[in-house]
């Protein structure tokens, strides 16, 4: 029984997934005057900004790891999980790009439309974290035999699924104050 039975050619892969999830087109749309006017009013806010750049730094590895494995394990599992989870990795990309312009509204301060900014970056957590559920679940269930372990992508995940729900914690806590 071989796990993740890499070619050298695969390596390759690898920093194609690490290059295609850390690529951020709206990073210069962080507003660290804007959240540290919001700081004091949200209760469990981070103190230092900077955890943000840390935490996504990490979580975004493990992800490009997660469907890495996924992506070498892809002929030993189910091919319509394979598929599925391939397509929630696209649409878990693509919501994380696009909250911080919608939680920073597009632009340095925003005005009176602040506040539905916050919301639709709050409606983008919940598909976000809506997707990376299902995407968890699905590595789990990948291998319908449980002949061979498949737990890992699904377990790299999991810290994730936690920054997600602390994430729109703080977001609904913004769109309040």
């Amino acid at each position: 029984m071989v796990l993740y039975n890499m070619k050298p050619e695969d390596i390759l892969r690898l920093f194609q997934f690490l290059t295609i999830t850390f690529y951020n087109p709206f990073a210069n749309a962080i507003n660290v005057t804007e959240y540290r006017d919001l700081q004091p009013k949200i209760r469990y806010a981070v103190k230092t900004p900077a955890v943000f750049g840390i935490a996504w730094s990490v979580l975004y590895t493990l992800i490009s790891v997660s469907v890495f494995l996924l992506y070498l394990e892809r002929d030993n599992i189910e091919t319509w999980i394979a598929y599925t989870n391939f397509s929630l990795y696209g649409v878990i990309l693509l919501t994380t790009k696009i909250w911080t312009p919608l939680f920073f509204g597009f632009g340095p301060r925003s005005g009176g439309r602040t506040m539905w900014f916050r919301a639709l970056a709050f409606l983008d957590i919940c598909v976000l974290l809506i997707a990376a559920t299902t995407y968890t679940v699905l590595c789990f269930v990948a291998d319908p035999t449980y002949v061979e372990p498949f737990w890992l992508p699904g377990a790299l995940m999991i810290p994730l699924l936690v920054w997600l729900a602390y994430a729109g914690y703080l977001n609904y806590q913004s769109i309040e104050n």
